[in-house]
């Protein structure tokens, strides 16, 4: 349960290798709200439990509770954080001008909505731990397909850095492109974006995340 000042929980995979974690996860570390990570193993079920589904509605991860209020899906939570937890108080993650930051959710909605052939080539676990950790067999080499999707990250995120600081769709393009960086694909000419994604990747607050403690043994059950 929350403590007295409403300090939120996050509802974490204990292997800790969702991008959609990551994104919450980074969101409120940049926003330097205090929080406690709970932490389910997904290959255990301990997110099909009654009470879980019943509060979340989608029995997944990640999941925030901030006093009474429960809030599933990643786009949902990113959104509920920046209303809440807003400037000046706390630094903006989104666009102050109505048409970027329409422009930003259209990046972050074609994230999730899109890219499933590179999400299946290039899985987000392989840039935590070992293949057999979390894949039977070798993985599926880059197919046209990935390789397609691949160029279009990589020309969402030309152009995105500038001297305002990054925004949530900022940091959702740096972690989807992170997968060509961990498995060099389509990185040709694309020095320019690996230094941005650099910056964006050794950020306090998305190392916390990366460099915290993963079990290895279990098997992984899902696919981010």
């Amino acid at each position: 349960m929350t403590d007295e000042i409403g300090e939120p929980l996050l509802y974490c995979d204990a292997r800790f290798t969702s991008p959609w974690v990551l994104v919450v996860w980074t969101a409120l570390k940049e926003k330097g709200v205090p929080f406690r990570p709970v932490l389910l193993d997904l290959a255990a079920g301990e997110h099909r439990t009654p009470e879980y589904r019943s509060r979340t509605f989608t029995g997944k991860v990640p999941a925030l509770r901030h006093r009474d209020v429960w809030i599933s899906e990643s786009l949902a939570i990113l959104e509920y954080l920046e209303e809440t937890f807003a400037p000046p108080a706390h630094p903006r993650l989104m666009p102050a001008h109505a048409a970027a930051r329409a422009r930003d959710r259209q990046i972050m909605s074609w994230i999730r909505s899109d890219l499933f052939e590179l999400r299946r080539c290039l899985p987000f676990e392989g840039l935590f731990l070992p293949l057999g950790a979390f894949h039977q067999g070798p993985l599926p080499g880059p197919t046209p397909k990935a390789l397609e999707e691949a160029a279009a990250v990589c020309d969402a995120a030309a152009g995105r850095s500038s001297g305002e600081g990054p925004t949530l769709a900022d940091f959702e393009l740096c972690f989807m492109f992170r997968r060509l960086v961990q498995y060099g694909v389509g990185l040709a000419g694309r020095g320019d974006l690996v230094r941005w994604s650099d910056g964006l990747w050794n950020r306090p607050s998305v190392q916390s995340w990366v460099t915290h403690a993963r079990p290895r043994s279990t098997p992984a059950a899902v696919r981010g």
